[in-house]
C-alpha cells in the first residue's frame, strides 16, 4: 500500500491547482443489511476533464486512506495483477463484476470503485461500494466540481452519522430519564423541565435530522417554501446564528413526520396535551397569567416573563407560508401535532400579553418546536 504521509502530501499539492470548487456531493445508500467489513479498493474509468491533473488511480489511493477509518482496507494490487492476467477490461460493467468476483475469491466482502469523468465540461469523481455476497451497491458518492476530500467527508459524515444513531438507540433503550436531565439528540444536549407530571424540553428544537437518521430538507428559496406539502426547516431569516438562541422553525409536514421530528421516546405535544399543559397552570396559581409563567426571563423585545414553570419560552418568530419571515423578539409561536381541518393548532406567546393564543395555522407555515416525553 503507498505510504499514506506521502499520499496525503502529494494529493495536497495537486488538488489546489485544480479548476474545481467546493461542490455539492450526492450520497445515496442501500437499505441492505449485509455487514461490509473488509474491501479493495480500485481505479475504474478514468477520463478527466482537459486540465485536470488528477485520475482514478490517484483517487483509488487516497481512498485507501480516507477509508481506513471505515473498513479493513486489503492490498488491491494483488487483485490487480489477477485482473490483468486475465485479460479483463479496465471499464464497463464486465470488469466491474469480475472484479467483484476475484475480490470475493480473494477473501474481500466488496469492492469500492473510484472513477474520474468529465460531465459537460465539469469534473465529476464517483465512487461506489459493491458487495461481494450479492453484487448490490452498498452506497454511492458522486461529486461534480467539488475538491475530493469533500467527497470522502461525506461519505465518512454519513457513515458517524448511522453509527451514532445506533449507539443512541441502544443507550434510550437503558436509560431512565430523570427529567431535569439533559437530552441528547443530534449532538445537541437539550434541557428538560418537570412541568406537573409532564417532561417538557426547556428549549426550542433545532434538529437537522429525523429520529431516523434522514435528513430535514433546509429550505431557503420563499418560492419553494410556499409549495412544500412535505418536512422542511430553516433558520429565522435564513440566518444560522439565530439557531444558538432560538432554534429552528420547521413546517407542519416535519412535525408530523412519520420519521419523527422529536428523538425516541418524545412527540411533538397534541393539542390536547398543550391545552393540559395551560391547564396545568391555570390551577396552580397562573390562572390568565399562563404565557408569563413559560416565558423567559430575558430575552423578549418587552414583556419578560416569569419562567415559573421553567419552560424558558423565547419569541422565535415564525416563517408564513409565502416564505417571508416576522416577529423574532416578539413573538413564539409552536406547533402541536393535531390538525385542524385543512390547517393544523398551534400556541402563540407575545411580548404584550400575559396569556396563551390557541390558533389554527397554515400547514405551510414555519414555528418552533418543543418535545414533550412520552407518557408512561
Amino acid at each position: 500500500m503507498t505510504n499514506s504521509s506521502s499520499l496525503i502530501l502529494t494529493l495536497a499539492l495537486v488538488l489546489p491547482f485544480t479548476t474545481w470548487a467546493q461542490g455539492e456531493v450526492q450520497f445515496n445508500r442501500s437499505q441492505s443489511a449485509i455487514q461490509i467489513d473488509r474491501v479493495f479498493v480500485l481505479a475504474g474509468e478514468s477520463n478527466p476533464c482537459q486540465g485536470v491533473e488528477i485520475d482514478a488511480q490517484a483517487v483509488a489511493e487516497y481512498a485507501e486512506v480516507r477509508l481506513l477509518s471505515q473498513y479493513e482496507i486489503l492490498e488491491r494490487k494483488h487483485l490487480e495483477m489477477i485482473l490483468k492476467e486475465q485479460s479483463l477490461g479496465m471499464s464497463g460493467l464486465v470488469f466491474e463484476d469480475q472484479a467483484v468476483d476475484a475480490g470475493c475469491l480473494q477473501g474481500s466482502e466488496g469492492v469500492v470503485f473510484c472513477e474520474v469523468g468529465c460531465l459537460a465540461g465539469q469534473s465529476m469523481v464517483k465512487l461506489k461500494l459493491v458487495d461481494c455476497k450479492e453484487s448490490v451497491q452498498q452506497w454511492s458518492a458522486v461529486g461534480i466540481d467539488v475538491k475530493i476530500n469533500a467527497i470522502f467527508d461525506r461519505i465518512e459524515g454519513k457513515q458517524a452519522l448511522n453509527q451514532r444513531l445506533v449507539e443512541t438507540r441502544g443507550a434510550a433503550k437503558d436509560q431512565m430519564h430523570s427529567c431535569g436531565k439533559n437530552w441528547t439528540f443530534d449532538d445537541y444536549a437539550y434541557s428538560t423541565d418537570q412541568i406537573g407530571d409532564r417532561c417538557w424540553f426547556a428549549e426550542n428544537l433545532r434538529t437537522t435530522m429525523y429520529a431516523d437518521g434522514s435528513s430535514i430538507p433546509e429550505v431557503t428559496d420563499n418560492g419553494t417554501w410556499s409549495g412544500l406539502s412535505t418536512g422542511a426547516r430553516c433558520n429565522y431569516d435564513n440566518d444560522a446564528s439565530n439557531v444558538a438562541t432560538y432554534g429552528r422553525l420547521y413546517n407542519w409536514h416535519a412535525a408530523t413526520d412519520a420519521a419523527g421530528l422529536c428523538p425516541s421516546g418524545w412527540h411533538v405535544p397534541t393539542d390536547d396535551e398543550w391545552t393540559a399543559l395551560e391547564t396545568y397552570l391555570g390551577v396552580n396559581g397562573h390562572s390568565g397569567a399562563e404565557g408569563t409563567a413559560l416565558k423567559a426571563t430575558s430575552g423578549w423585545s418587552t414583556g419578560n416573563g416569569t419562567n415559573d414553570a421553567g419552560f424558558s419560552a423565547l419569541p422565535g418568530g415564525s416563517r408564513f407560508y409565502n416564505g417571508f419571515f416576522y416577529n423574532l423578539g416578539y413573538n413564539g409561536y409552536w406547533w402541536s401535532s393535531s390538525p385542524s381541518g385543512g390547517d393544523a393548532w398551534r400556541r402563540g406567546l407575545t411580548n404584550f400579553d400575559p396569556d396563551i393564543y390557541r390558533n389554527s395555522s397554515d400547514p405551510r407555515n414555519g414555528f418552533s418546536v418543543r418535545c414533550l416525553r412520552d407518557a408512561d
